[in-house]
């Protein structure tokens, strides 16, 4: 059995930062017992290209692999994190924490710049323990991708919702497919609009609605 490489980390910092020495000896402390592969600390002067993609306002500031945090931590949670990130679900943790602490605009620039990140919305719209919170950000960022290519995959990965036992996951699933833009949701949606379930065929018929709109514009 092949076990996932530890994540690589970057930590920017500031001079006088109040937080930054304790984020960069927790992760220091992580390198050692190999559950990093690397550490890379920047100064935020020498990282404008960091500074301007990422908007980046204050240090500490965190790349762990695929997952980006800014402020500190407990030591014990930096740990989890890199634990998640080799979790095959991670990448659903990880956006659900992100939409559930505010910071959808990240989750909405990851899903552009990482298709893997983006297919990990279909994930998180299968866990029926995600929070209203979570389940409107994935719409949101649907929502802001809608007109575009980068939506699509992700009808593939949110086909099996929709025969999931529970109607509410069903529903969700009819939104997001709407969304996605992508032709090989219109035969998935038209079963949906025959749900057995009242609301789950009102929510099919305005996601054909919309998915039927969104095709007449390509």
């Amino acid at each position: 059995m092949t076990h996932p490489a530890p994540p690589d980390a970057l930590l920017i910092t500031t001079p006088g930062c109040p937080h930054c020495g304790a984020v960069k000896t927790a992760l220091d402390a992580l390198l050692e017992s190999g559950q990093l592969a690397s550490l890379v600390v920047r100064d935020a002067v020498d990282a404008p290209e960091l500074l301007a993609r990422y908007q980046i306002k204050a240090a500490p500031w965190i790349q762990l692999g695929e997952f980006i945090f800014a402020g500190e931590m407990p030591a014990a949670q930096w740990r989890e994190w890199t634990q998640t990130h080799a979790n095959p679900k991670g990448r659903a943790i990880y956006l659900e924490h992100l939409f559930t602490s505010g910071q959808r605009a990240l989750a909405e620039q990851l899903c552009r710049e990482n298709p893997a990140m983006l297919l990990a919305l279909g994930d998180l719209l299968a866990d029926e323990e995600v929070d209203v919170n979570g389940r409107l950000g994935i719409m949101v960022v649907l929502e802001e991708l809608r007109g575009t290519d980068l939506a699509q995959p992700l009808a593939s990965a949110l086909l099996p919702l929709v025969s999931h036992p529970s109607p509410r996951i069903r529903g969700d699933a009819a939104t997001a497919l709407g969304l996605t833009g992508s032709p090989i949701a219109l035969p998935p949606l038209l079963a949906l609009a025959g749900d057995a379930d009242a609301q789950v065929r009102e929510v099919a018929a305005d996601a054909l609605e919309e998915l039927r709109e969104t095709l007449s514009e390509a």
